[in-house]
């Protein structure tokens, strides 16, 4: 789904940016379609929609004109994309981010390194180079960065206006959110919507290094995409993700649809578990009778042993083990 919205994020900044440049009604369709899809994709993909509005109506109020292929575009996206705020509703009351809190300066740093590839999550953990090699590449990254946004040519606008709204608005709008109203700022992946703004700029910052810098730029910039994908190696093949959504699948099949769960859980995210990826399913809280089973879920890491928080006279009849879970069923 990330990367999803990040190849979203770009095509509409690429579609968006030719409708405005152009007042081309074609690319204002395109753009419909890619921005609808990006919003059934991913919910921080309204803020940059919002940052690209803002953006056109600001151009219409100082060129003293209405675009009408931008005015049906935006209004098509926003008739289809009613449905969807029905779902929205039901997910904001789920506690889908109740794992979250407010953001700090620290998350700023963490939505850089994440941006960098120097330091990301990757499940319930976090991957990336060492520390002592996380500030040099920020610091060569963010060069480049300002490199690009300084560099005087005759696309240094769009330049300026690709970063701004596909990159700091949009993420600077959800950071805001976070702190002034319900924290949905998880630092090293939803910020992933402004990397391909960030990453465009970046490279029109290697475009304009001068002949004299340009090996040792050269120099950084292959050893910053080296060390990029080994944390995107260790990202997919060394760290197990949460095996969540794995067990309440297996819960699910092995009890019917009518019947209620009877469930214990003595491990982290007891909440986020039942409600998000058990919803539909109706959990019992009361005491089970004799001869209904109860799930018992585990997580190795507290230190407890599964069959400790068993309740005599249950019995053991299947269980499943996942990374650090522990799944037992009794009757």
């Amino acid at each position: 789904m990330y990367t999803l919205v990040a190849l979203e994020a770009l095509v509409s900044m690429v579609v968006w940016t030719r409708a405005i440049e152009n007042r081309d009604g074609t690319a204002w369709s395109a753009y419909a379609v890619i921005t609808l899809a990006g919003l059934y994709t991913h919910n921080w993909f309204p803020f940059l929609v919002l940052a690209q509005g803002l953006w056109t109506l600001g151009t219409m109020v100082q060129k003293r004109s209405v675009e009408g292929s931008a005015l049906a575009a935006y209004g098509a996206v926003a008739l289809l994309y009613v449905p969807w705020l029905f779902v929205l509703r039901k997910q904001i009351a789920l506690p889908v981010y109740g794992h979250l809190s407010v953001p700090g300066w620290k998350d700023v740093r963490e939505t850089f390194y994440a941006w960098v590839g120097v330091r990301v999550l990757s499940g319930e953990s976090w991957v990336g180079v060492g520390t002592d090699a996380r500030t040099p590449l920020l610091l060569v990254s963010l060069g480049f960065l300002v490199r690009g946004l300084t560099f005087r040519d005759e696309t240094r606008p769009r330049a300026v206006r690709t970063f701004l709204i596909g990159c700091l608005l949009p993420v600077s709008m959800a950071f805001l959110v976070s702190v002034f109203g319900k924290p949905i700022y998880l630092a090293g992946r939803y910020p992933i919507i402004g990397l391909p703004a960030y990453l465009l700029t970046v490279g029109r910052g290697f475009e304009g290094m001068t002949l004299r810098w340009r090996r040792a730029a050269a120099i950084l910039g292959a050893a910053w995409v080296v060390l990029s994908l080994y944390v995107l190696g260790r990202y997919y093949w060394v760290f197990e993700k949460s095996r969540w959504k794995a067990a309440c699948q297996w819960i699910a099949a092995q009890s019917p649809a009518p019947e209620a769960l009877h469930l214990q859980l003595n491990a982290q995210y007891a909440t986020y578990f039942t409600d998000y990826y058990l919803s539909g399913r109706t959990v019992d809280p009361s005491a089970p009778s004799a001869g209904q089973p109860v799930y018992y879920v585990v997580d190795d890491r507290e230190n407890n042993a599964p069959e400790t928080l068993i309740a005599a006279p249950r019995r053991i009849i299947d269980q499943l083990r996942l990374a650090h879970l522990t799944i037992l069923k009794t009757r």
